[in-house]
């Protein structure tokens, strides 16, 4: 299965990947003595997964954003900080193993908007914290893959605050 964003197949994958980070993300604020490195192994082991399988990395980036927020949700940790440590990993991840960088800021955008809003943290503070992520993983993507990247949160959060123009 090569899920796809709308199709009926990807909503079970998409749930799956949600709950399975979210349950992670839950036992690492409760038990890890560092929370930060653990789900950064979580984002970064999904981004390698989901390029080595083909996934469409908008929908996984969005989706372990979602399981990322809400994992952390009533944790003694800044969450905000979980989304920029998640987001460099999985932007990490992604340019290390040939995948759209481009297209997981996308996806992780999304989710940390849509996430954050869950959660109670606004969405200019949710995307900062994806494009810092990503801006920190500038080693991994370089110059130019960064610089592209970056744009695409903002142009993502944007979009999803009514300006700017659709894609």
């Amino acid at each position: 299965m090569n899920p796809n964003k709308g199709t009926s197949e990807s909503q079970p994958m998409g749930r799956d990947v949600t709950n399975s980070v979210s349950r992670s993300v839950k036992w690492a604020v409760e038990y890890a003595d560092e929370p930060g490195s653990m789900v950064a192994e979580v984002a970064g082991g999904a981004a390698r997964g989901a390029v080595r399988a083909g996934y469409d990395l908008s929908f996984v980036g969005r989706n372990v954003m979602l399981g990322v927020l809400r994992g952390a949700v009533g944790a003694d940790v800044s969450v905000v900080n979980l989304v920029r440590i998640a987001s460099r990993a999985f932007a990490s991840d992604v340019a290390e193993n040939g995948g759209d960088v481009e297209e997981a800021a996308r996806g992780l955008t999304h989710g940390a908007i849509a996430g954050g809003s869950e959660s109670g943290i606004p969405p200019g503070h949710a995307a900062s914290a994806v494009a810092q992520g990503v801006l920190d993983a500038a080693d991994a993507l370089g110059p130019s893959e960064t610089e592209r990247a970056a744009a695409v949160v903002t142009e993502v959060f944007q979009r999803r605050q009514g300006g700017g123009r659709k894609r």
